[in-house]
């Protein structure tokens, strides 16, 4: 009686799982710009990654796996059909590969399989396919369906470990008992994970900010009220295995514009303050001794080899292979912590070498004689001649190395050659089949490859790419990870002049490309020496050349261009083996700790010039705007925080310390297209008479919310952004028409696209980079969203002068107005000296004088008729 029915496990449904075979992020390039390798087909202690995943699922209990593929499809596959022991029919877990190539971002795939309706098991674990773990996920399991059978919103848990925040040291060597940086080896340099717990709520969620250029995170009041405790925490690894309901999927269905589970799905589920509405997500914290970690870089590539190879991730060890390579390898620990593979067997070690693990020798290598070798992962059939150094770096297979060379913490492809005398730096990245000449040194952080560049705007950054990468990304400016594209750092061709031995190394180069589906290389001699094979590969930072013929001339945009590059290169570098991150730490600590406190209320609303918007009349050129929306062309100081209007004076029926523009930008983010704008337009109007709020406050929200829900990513062109811009439009439109009363409405409009475009970031980038700014005006323009009035009063504004409204004034008026005020050395100055910025402005200021003309003309005509 006490006793469950047998029967019913009968009609039990399937633990099924999804595994996100595209990570959506850039961060193993250019070694996935080769379709045939894409990153879950990497080795990993010569495994393939995608083989640990599949294992833990097998172990957890999975009976059926859904391989979601978008980019690589055919060759993962290939490999899951014909080398993975679940692939064969009668596999105790059934795996089926979903390949759909139109899903730009991680959004995608989970509306594909809502769509698709084929999960069916409640819950349903869901997982990436670069994640490395031990943990017993039964357990986890059988929390969630406890809590959601009481709790039908608890619809998602994550699994989170323990790892400890990061610390950054300063360079004061007056203090010997400093703590040096520190930062656990499973976090990426761009991981900065503050969450907020409620300890008595089974761990539940209220708090996922990712953020590492912010100072502050934000908790609702409201979740104060109704929970007893809310711990903060900044020690906490996100494994990114998730235990999901169906509902999950049908969450992305219903808003369609997430593209991103953690930084917009979560992040806004989390926060939901009204009960009913909210989708709650719980934390699972796993044990001390349970491992699980997300290979997100190069740098947590190499941190989670060495775990692997010192036994942390126990039974996944490099003696208990996952199933299927027991027929083929066996490795067995040696001293020095060094597993070599003794089944296949064939490697030779030089007896005067010394090779020192944490690392792994595999079958059929070669060691000759004086070498050094230490903490190093050698592949299958490496051929390592006399007198090498080798150190923390990861030899794939079939990589030949000659004497007398030394490697630093550098990853070698399949298929290298380095030839005798050269030395390869850290960070190093030597893509499959290229080859570098004899002697050559190759600097830090060079990466190389065969893969051609492919111009094309394809899938969308998850981790915020190279730079925050989307970022992370998620965009269609940006490609993933999987994804081809790149730039080349100038290659240049063999002279004519070369000698016979030259021309004999170049066609031997040739034959070598043609091995790794590769045709017309352009190699950088200078790199990999005239007998070498390979072209430098960077990240690119701009995706087309959409501008006129005369764009190129701008110093502005070259700058900009350059600062782009330079910190897409230090993303680049900070995501590679070797990298010392203490500087990066410092800067960060640094903009953390920013203490507001320091300053009197009084004072902050004097000097926060963007928070609170002060404007300084001596700051020439630098017209600012504080949150409020407020605008001031000049005169003295003006004080404007959220509780004050333009004039300095206390704005009554305000609540004190509230953000209205920014609260009234959320109301706009919260909007669904699909919803009415009437709607919406209700919500703002109830809100602008609850706060006294103004109209300008209004324009302002609006227009930042809109270019936040543009996506704009990095590389975007003004083509794009135009396009994005218009469609966007096409719904907002009749809000505008309700709320822009006057000219002042319509200039906070251009205040707010002026104060992202300064404001760096990426959407400052693209905004900042011309001709996206005179794009956007002459859309706005055209859209009938702003009139030339506002526009040239703006200009006018910006120029020191009176000359607005109509444009009725002459040249030489505007120059003594202050045509030379402008400060170019401020973003707003250079922004507004931009010369297409300055051209449109022309044509409008001619077409209003025109307009003008006309009309004196026709009011002389009627006089002459009376």
């Amino acid at each position: 009686m006490g006793t469950s029915d047998p029967s019913d496990s009968k009609h039990e449904q399937k633990l099924q799982a999804v595994l996100l075979a595209d990570s959506f992020v850039s961060t193993f390039r250019p070694i996935t710009l080769d379709k045939s390798q894409p990153k879950m087909l990497c080795p990993l202690n010569n495994v393939t990654m995608l083989d640990y995943s599949i294992e833990f699922l097998a172990g957890a209990g999975i009976q059926e796996l859904f391989i979601f593929c978008v980019s690589g499809s055919d060759a993962i596959e290939q490999h899951v059909l014909t080398k993975s022991v679940y692939g064969a029919k009668n596999s105790r877990m059934k795996i089926q590969v979903m390949k759909d190539g139109s899903c730009e971002n991680a959004g995608d795939v989970m509306r594909a399989l809502d769509k698709r309706n084929i999960i069916q098991s409640d819950p349903f674990l869901l997982l990436t396919g670069d994640v490395i773990t031990n943990v017993d996920v039964v357990p986890a399991i059988a929390a969630h369906k406890a809590r959601k059978k009481k709790d039908n919103s608890a619809i998602m848990t994550m699994l989170f470990k323990k790892v400890g925040p990061w610390n950054a040291a300063t360079n004061d060597t007056s203090n010997p008992n400093a703590a040096p940086s520190s930062s656990s080896p499973l976090r990426s340099t761009s991981d900065d994970l503050i969450v907020g717990l409620n300890p008595h709520d089974a761990n539940r969620l209220l708090l996922y900010d990712s953020n590492p250029k912010s100072n502050s995170c934000t908790v609702p009041c409201s979740f104060f009220a109704s929970n007893a405790q809310i711990d903060i925490r900044s020690d906490l690894l996100d494994t990114h295995i998730d235990i999901c309901s169906p509902d999950v999927l049908a969450r992305f269905s219903d808003e369609f514009d997430y593209r991103d589970i953690r930084r917009q799905f979560v992040v806004n589920s989390v926060c939901e303050e009204e009960e009913g509405l909210q989708n709650k997500i719980h934390v699972h914290l796993l044990e001390s001794q349970e491992y699980a970690a997300r290979i997100f870089d190069f740098t947590t590539y190499a941190n989670v080899s060495q775990d692997l190879l010192k036994r942390w991730v126990y039974p996944v060890v490099p003696d208990n292979l996952p199933s299927g390579y027991e027929k083929i390898y066996r490795y067995v620990m040696q001293r020095h912590g060094l597993y070599k593979e003794c089944k296949v067997g064939g490697s030779k070690i030089g007896r005067s070498s010394v090779v020192k693990g944490p690392g792994m020798v595999g079958s059929c290598c070669f060691i000759g004689e004086g070498c050094r070798i230490e903490s190093t992962i050698i592949g299958n059939n490496v051929n390592i001649s006399n007198t090498v150094t080798i150190t923390n770096s990861h030899i794939w297979e079939n990589v030949t190395i000659a004497e007398n060379t030394t490697i630093h913490s550098s990853i070698l492809c399949q298929n290298v050659t380095i030839k005798k005398g050269a030395t390869i730096g850290k960070g190093c990245i030597i893509g499959k089949g290229c080859i570098i000449g004899e002697g050559m040194i190759v600097p830090d952080f060079t990466r190389l490859t065969l893969c051609k560049d492919i111009k094309d705007d394809e899938f969308g950054s998850d981790d915020e790419g190279f730079g925050s990468f989307d970022d992370s990304s998620s965009s269609s400016s940006s490609s993933s990870d999987d994804d081809d594209g790149s730039s080349s750092s100038g290659a240049s061709d063999s002279s004519d002049d070369e000698d016979e031995s030259d021309d004999a190394n170049h066609n031997q180069n040739k034959a070598a490309a043609a091995t790794t589906n590769t045709t017309d290389i352009d190699t950088d001699y200078h790199v990999v020496g005239k007998d070498g094979l390979g072209r430098v590969w960077i990240p690119r930072v701009d995706s087309e050349d959409d501008y006129d013929d005369d764009d190129s001339d701008y110093d502005d945009d070259e700058d900009a261009k350059e600062k782009a590059l330079a910190a897409v290169i230090e993303t680049m570098k900070s995501q590679s083996i070797g990298y010392d991150a203490t500087d990066m730490y410092v800067e960060r600590m640094k903009i953390q700790e920013e203490d507001d406190d320091l300053f009197s209320e009084d004072e902050k609303e004097e000097d926060d010039e963007f928070n609170n918007g002060a404007v300084d009349h001596d700051d020439a050129g630098a017209l600012s705007f504080g949150e409020g929306g407020v605008i001031s062309g000049g005169g003295e100081r003006v004080h404007h925080s959220s509780n004050f209007d333009e004039d300095g004076m206390l704005v009554i029926g305000r609540q004190k310390n509230v953000n209205v523009v920014q609260d009234l930008k959320a109301l706009c983010l919260e909007h669904e297209t699909t919803s009415p704008i009437e709607n919406l337009a209700i919500e703002i109007n109830s809100y602008k008479f609850s706060q006294n709020a103004s109209y300008s406050d209004c324009s302002m929200a609006t227009m930042l919310a809109i270019l936040e829900k543009l996506d704009i990513k990095e590389g975007m062109t003004a083509t794009k952004l135009v396009s994005l811009l218009k469609g966007e439009l096409q719904h907002w439109k009749p809000l505008f028409n309700k709320i822009c009363r006057g000219l002042d409405e319509e200039k906070c409009v251009i205040l707010a696209v002026e104060r992202l475009a300064c404001g760096g970031g990426v959407i400052g980038d693209v905004l900042s980079k011309a001709p996206s700014f005179r794009f956007v005006l002459q859309t706005l323009h055209d859209e009938e969203v702003l009139n030339e009035d506002a526009i040239l009063s703006w200009a006018a504004d910006r120029r020191g002068g009176s000359n607005g409204g109509g444009g009725g004034g002459s040249e030489d008026e505007d120059d003594e107005e202050g045509g030379d005020v402008v400060d170019l050395d401020t973003p707003q100055g250079k922004l507004f000296m931009q010369k297409p910025t300055q051209d449109f402005l022309e044509w409008l200021q001619e077409e209003s004088e025109s307009e003008s003309g006309s009309d004196d003309d026709d009011s002389g005509s009627d006089e002459d008729s009376d």
